[in-house]
């Protein structure tokens, strides 16, 4: 496993743990939102057993007045007893459907904790991962100074060419790509293999062929570059 794949797999197991939070918090929601019917069954049945109660303490105090259970009195008082019951499983249905959506509500507000920690998630790795490429990338680049791999080579292992980081200021000892190329044409070398040395390909390479010992840089790396070019091609 390289390094981006150990990074890949924290940041997975993070985003995997910040979803279960939320697919846990949103499924126990939903079965408190299946339930609400019979969360608030309980108080209907009250309300219909209340009204029985009160249609019944009606017709006794009738009948305990000598009046008549049947007629206009009655059923005016049986008729609020209905209405009254009415008026209480429509509060009881209001305050179920507040119920249902105050719950699909927290459930909306776990989802934008959710992605707001994904983006945060997204984030961090990005950086992590940026500054793990940068790091591998300077790393490669000092190898390639010190000699220890070819310009082929570092393309290889970073994607980018040599020309890349000399242009991002990672180069050393205060040569150019063209500094460069000129002290290898200087030490004999032919052009191409210069070129593919020091990533700069000049338009005419006839005007750049001059060495470097007297331009004052350090060329300690460069030259242990060179004697494995030159071990390359049979010099």
């Amino acid at each position: 496993m390289n390094y981006a794949d150990y990074l890949k797999g924290i940041y997975d197991t993070q985003r995997a743990a910040t979803n279960t939070a939320y697919e846990t918090t949103a499924a126990n929601l939903n079965t408190q939102i299946t339930g609400a019917d019979q969360t608030y069954q309980p108080q209907k049945n009250d309300a219909y057993v209340n009204q029985l109660m009160a249609q019944k303490r009606v017709q006794e105090n009738m009948a305990n007045a000598g009046l008549s259970a049947v007629g206009g009195t009655s059923e005016t008082l049986q008729q609020r007893e209905r209405n009254n019951l009415n008026t209480n499983l429509t509060n009881i249905d209001l305050a179920k459907q507040n119920y249902i959506q105050g719950l699909q509500s927290q459930i909306s507000s776990a989802a934008v904790t959710r992605d707001s920690s994904l983006a945060d998630i997204a984030t961090q790795e990005g950086s992590a991962v940026l500054s793990a490429e940068e790091s591998a990338f300077n790393r490669y680049y000092t190898m390639y100074k010190n000699g220890d791999i070819s310009a082929s080579q570092f393309t290889q292992m970073t994607g980018q060419p040599v020309t890349a980081a000399k242009s991002s200021g990672n180069g050393s000892s205060g040569m150019t790509a063209a500094d460069e190329y000129a002290y290898y044409v200087g030490l004999g070398l032919d052009a191409t293999t210069a070129s593919a040395l020091s990533g700069y390909a000049p338009a005419d390479t006839a005007k750049t062929s001059y060495g470097m010992s007297n331009q004052g840089y350090s060329t300690q790396g460069l030259t242990g570059k060179v004697k494995k070019t030159a071990k390359t091609l049979g010099r």
